[in-house]
C-alpha cells in the first residue's frame, strides 16, 4: 500500500522545470516530465517570501520537490501533443510560485504542495 502522503495523487500533469539560458540569454526549458499529482483549483493569494503577493489559480499536491519558476499543464504527454497550439478551452500553462514541505510526525515521509499561478506568455523552447 502507497504511503498516506501519496496515495491520493490521481491526477496527470506535465512538469517542464528550469533548463538554464541560451547564449542570447533566453530562458531554456528542460522536456516535459509526465508526474502524478493531485490538481486543485483554488482562488486566494499567497506571500511570497519577498512580501509580495501573487494570486493563486491552483494548487498541487506532488511527491517531490518542485522548483519555483518551473511550469506545469494539467494533462499527460498525448494530451499535450493533441492540443498544440494552445486553445482558449485548453487548460492554461502555470508557473511554479512556490513550494510547501511538512514531514509526517514519524519523520519518514514529506507532504509536498506546490501553488501555481497562470503563465501569461509562451513556453520557452527546450535544451
Amino acid at each position: 500500500m502507497p504511503p498516506l502522503e501519496t496515495m491520493d495523487l490521481i491526477h496527470r500533469a506535465l512538469l517542464w522545470t528550469p533548463g538554464g539560458f541560451d547564449a542570447h540569454g533566453a530562458e531554456l526549458r528542460n522536456d516535459p516530465v509526465e508526474i502524478s499529482c493531485r490538481w486543485e483549483e483554488s482562488s486566494n493569494e499567497v506571500q511570497r517570501p519577498d512580501s509580495s503577493n501573487v494570486a493563486v489559480a491552483v494548487q498541487v499536491k506532488v511527491d517531490m520537490d518542485i522548483a519555483e519558476g518551473s511550469t506545469m499543464w494539467q494533462g499527460t504527454l498525448k494530451q499535450w501533443n493533441a492540443v498544440q497550439p494552445l486553445g482558449a478551452d485548453d487548460p492554461p500553462l502555470m508557473a511554479v510560485t512556490a513550494l510547501k514541505r511538512t514531514p509526517s510526525l514519524c519523520g519518514r515521509f514529506t507532504e509536498r504542495w506546490v501553488t501555481l499561478a497562470k503563465r501569461h506568455d509562451a513556453l520557452p523552447t527546450g535544451n
